[in-house]
């Protein structure tokens, strides 16, 4: 699944973003924004799954943390070499958070 970094000012790409999934750690300090878009399926099921997300030129491998809680989507896209943001991540999918 390849996912892309949005900016502020991306109003290209609104249909396609990605509602309460948000980059996050590194991923959200390099693109400046937390949020993102796909053009891929989304998941339909809670979810832990690699990802490539693109940011300008970079392309960066990652883990989406994808789950149901109280009747809506959440999730979180972390960079797999980002050991900090990843046991946040994990921490929020085995809690189903539903606040992030």
């Amino acid at each position: 699944m390849d996912i892309f970094g949005m900016s502020r000012d991306d109003n290209d790409h609104n249909h396609n973003q990605w509602s309460f999934v948000y980059l996050h750690g590194k991923l959200e300090t390099l693109n400046g924004f937390d949020l993102c878009y796909t053009f891929d399926t989304k998941p339909v099921d809670d979810t832990k799954k690699s990802v490539r997300v693109h940011i300008g030129n970079q392309h960066i491998y990652a883990t989406l943390f994808y789950w149901n809680s109280k009747g809506s989507v959440r999730g979180l896209i972390v960079a797999d070499d980002d050991e900090e943001a990843y046991q946040y991540a994990l921490q929020k999918f085995n809690e189903r958070a539903s606040i992030l």
